[in-house]
C-alpha cells in the first residue's frame, strides 16, 4: 500500500520493491478474471448489481468493487485506445431504463 500511496504521488517507479508485488497482484486479478471469462452466458454486470446488496459486502467494499469494475475498463481504453467506456454506459442507460419499465409493469 505505501507503494501504491507513493505510486499515485510520482508515478510508478520499477526499481522500486514494491513495484514487483504490484505486478504479481495484477497479474493475479487478471488471470482470476480470466477463469470468470470462460464461464457461459455470465452477465458481469448482473452478478456485480447482485452483490452490490450481498451481506458479504459492506458499504465501503461495494463501492471500491465497482469503482475497480469501472476503473479497469478505463485502464483497458486508456491502454488500447478503444470506446468502451461509452459503449458501456449506453449499456447500462439501457439497462437502467429496462429496469425501469420492469418496475412500472409489476407496479401499475
Amino acid at each position: 500500500m505505501e507503494y501504491l500511496r507513493e505510486a499515485l504521488e510520482t508515478g510508478t517507479d520499477e526499481e522500486h520493491p514494491g513495484h514487483e508485488s504490484l505486478m504479481r497482484d495484477i497479474a493475479a486479478a487478471f488471470q482470476d478474471f480470466a477463469i470468470i471469462g470462460k464461464l457461459d452466458d455470465l452477465n458481469l454486470l448482473e452478478v456485480l448489481a447482485s452483490g452490490a446488496e450481498s451481506e458479504r459486502f459492506n458499504e465501503k467494499e461495494t463501492e471500491l468493487m465497482l469503482l475497480g469494475f469501472f476503473r479497469a475498463i478505463r485502464l483497458y481504453e486508456e491502454s488500447f485506445g478503444t470506446d468502451w467506456e461509452d459503449e458501456l454506459l449506453n449499456q447500462l442507460t439501457r439497462a437502467i431504463d429496462q429496469a425501469k419499465a420492469d418496475l412500472e409493469d409489476e407496479n401499475p
